[in-house]
């Protein structure tokens, strides 16, 4: 994968008969596909969750052929925040009508904040002519951060809590990790819109089932302008 995203990068710089490079700014909005219910927050108890942020780009589209771009970007896909209350993992039942498989652990609050972003290099195919479709893909190096706070918490075994001392539980971690995106694209003139799929909810720590971030993937759609050279 990084070597793919060198060879892209050194390909978007090569002379070229057809070439000519352009610098691109756009901003948009992203909406997050969560992981399942009782990742940081359960459907059957109050919570607040915001899932979909303003997001930017910068960039540079290098057209190598009539009909083959590469764009390479800088992007930043939004801040998002979840507030919730959950009872203990243990006493959750999502299909039971208290939420409880018998009687319900008490109350903690998940409050959690986080960001994506990243760099790319894709590969693009569109059409030729006053309107360019294309679809894109290439390789995406994204930094995920994760943060999640638990005011008072308390450890509990099933229903009871045990002990009774109380604690300020505060837990962060950021990753940098290799993905993929697949966009597609609409150019006409100077500008351009286009709506990508990001693959980027990893787990910040490496494991299949530790600390994710609260979003699974990501959808970003986003409106630019290009700048052309004199």
């Amino acid at each position: 994968m990084k070597r793919m995203l060198a060879y892209l990068l050194v390909l978007a710089t090569m002379p070229c008969v057809h070439a000519q490079t352009t610098f691109e700014m756009g901003a948009g909005l992203t909406a997050s596909r969560l992981w399942s219910d009782g990742t940081w927050y359960q459907d059957k108890f109050p919570h607040v969750l915001h899932k979909d942020a303003p997001a930017f780009e910068i960039g540079t589209r290098t057209d190598v052929l009539p009909w083959v771009a590469i764009d390479t970007r800088a992007f930043f896909l939004g801040r998002f925040r979840s507030d919730a209350w959950a009872v203990s993992d243990e006493t959750y039942d999502n299909s039971s009508p208290t939420g409880c498989r018998g009687p319900c652990s008490p109350l903690l609050r998940f409050i959690g904040h986080g960001s994506t972003a990243g760099v790319s290099a894709l590969l693009e195919l569109h059409t030729t002519g006053a309107w360019q479709w294309g679809v894109a893909a290439g390789p995406v190096l994204y930094r995920n951060d994760w943060t999640i706070d638990l005011p008072e918490w308390f450890p509990t075994k099933g229903a009871a809590i045990v002990g009774p001392t109380q604690y300020n539980v505060h837990l962060h971690a950021t990753r940098w990790s290799w993905r993929h995106v697949v966009e597609l694209r609409l150019t006409h003139d100077r500008w351009y819109g286009s709506l990508a799929y990001h693959h980027d909810g990893v787990n910040l720590h490496g494991s299949d089932d530790f600390f994710p971030p609260l979003w699974k993937s990501q959808v970003t759609l986003t409106v630019g302008y290009r700048f052309r050279k004199p």
